[in-house]
């Protein structure tokens, strides 16, 4: 980073929450490797109910200002809108930033605008994914989509974290292309390398067991409801297979009732969150990514650092992440069958499972952490040095 550029300069962090997830995680990270290289930083986070990370200790760790704006919400709530868009420019003009960043949907749109209406140097949005297919109707994605079009207006640089994502940007004309640039995301390489396997086995008793895992939130759009029917498929193919389920979200009720309906009670445990996720990974023989859209899907980059064979839906960034049969095998969405066929093959095939192993441990390392940040302070650099 050039020292010079970054004299003075100040980042202002906006995400709608800081709940568990890669949005909280990089947002968190940057953050701090920001303060770290120099940067005045700041967050503005709306209601949290999980954290990723104890925003108190966080901000002892850091010393990183943490501003909770309790009334910015993911639901649409026209009173506590209004009520986060006074809240966070009054935060702005507090905090005098040359650069609001914003993070995902709803404080994407809150953010910008309060920023350009505080006259903000500089605007910044990154969206983590998009909405465009998978959470909504047509009729309120439709809106949404006018919504960032009229955003994107006031917005100096787009980062997507992948060139579908952009592709897809693109095609839905939320701007034109100069004012896209794809940074991907970015994790540390070398935690997820070393997590220990055996003492997750151990904990389960299942050392001497194949286990096909599955990592992520429990709502719709991750679809955890088709790995657990994949998991059914297999099970009747290959005896000696256990699953395990780690997130927790609203889905959780009717995933555990569907599981006592494939009777699949005692062969597939729900493991909730957990801290430990690279010994989670180095556990798993083969992970399922299940999701109907995924922006990036950062968990495919853990579960290639961490030498486990990847399945994963072809959505959304994920055909950007993983080279198919090089680094992971990609299936369609909603496809119990063809998930099993993939997970299945992979288990009885040694040669196959080694090949993917491998191909996965030298992409992990184009995602690492550092070079997602120095990207982004690139990006400043050259909106100072237009």
């Amino acid at each position: 980073m050039n020292s010079d550029i970054f004299a003075g300069t100040s980042v202002l962090h906006i995400i709608t929450r800081l709940d568990r997830g890669g949005a909280a995680d990089i947002v968190l990270e940057l953050a701090r490797m920001l303060a770290d290289d120099g940067v005045k930083v700041g967050i503005v986070v709306g209601k949290t109910v999980e954290p990723q990370e104890n925003i108190d200790s966080y901000r002892n760790r850091t010393g990183i200002p943490v501003f909770i704006v309790p009334c910015l919400v993911r639901n649409v709530s026209p009173l506590r809108d209004i009520h986060a868009f006074l809240k966070i420019r009054k935060i702005i003009h507090q905090f005098k930033p040359n650069i609001v960043h914003t993070h995902t949907s709803k404080a994407g749109i809150i953010g910008r605008f309060a920023a350009w209406l505080s006259e903000t140097r500089y605007i910044v949005h990154t969206p983590h994914g998009h909405i465009f297919y998978g959470y909504y109707n047509a009729l309120a994605t439709s809106l949404f989509v006018s919504i960032e079009r009229l955003a994107a207006k006031v917005t100096d640089k787009i980062t997507l974290l992948t060139q579908q994502e952009l592709n897809e940007h693109l095609r839905m004309k939320i701007g034109p292309a100069y004012l896209f640039t794809v940074i991907s995301s970015g994790i540390d390489v070398k935690r997820f390398s070393e997590g220990d396997g055996f003492s997750v086995r151990t904990e389960l008793g299942w050392q001497d067991k194949k286990i096909v895992g599955w990592i992520g939130r429990l709502v719709p759009v991750k679809d955890c409801a088709t790995f657990i029917r994949t998991a059914a498929l297999i099970r009747d193919r290959i005896q000696d297979v256990r699953f395990m389920v780690v997130g927790d979200g609203e889905d959780r009720d009717m995933l555990v009732q569907l599981v006592k309906e494939l009777e699949l009670d005692g062969r597939l445990v729900f493991l909730g969150y957990r801290s430990d996720v690279p010994s989670l990974m180095k556990a798993i023989d083969v992970f399922v990514l299940s999701s109907l859209n995924e922006g990036f899907g950062r968990v495919l980059v853990e579960a290639m650092a961490a030498g486990v064979v990847i399945v994963s839906t072809r959505v959304g960034g994920t055909i950007d992440v993983i080279e198919d049969g090089i680094s992971g095998i990609l299936v369609p969405p909603s496809d119990p069958k063809s998930i099993a066929d993939a997970v299945c093959e992979v288990l009885e095939n040694h040669e196959l499972r080694e090949r993917l192993v491998e191909g996965g441990l030298r992409c992990a390392p184009l995602f690492n952490i550092r070079t997602m940040v120095n990207k982004f302070e690139d990006l400043y650099a050259k909106l100072f040095s237009v």
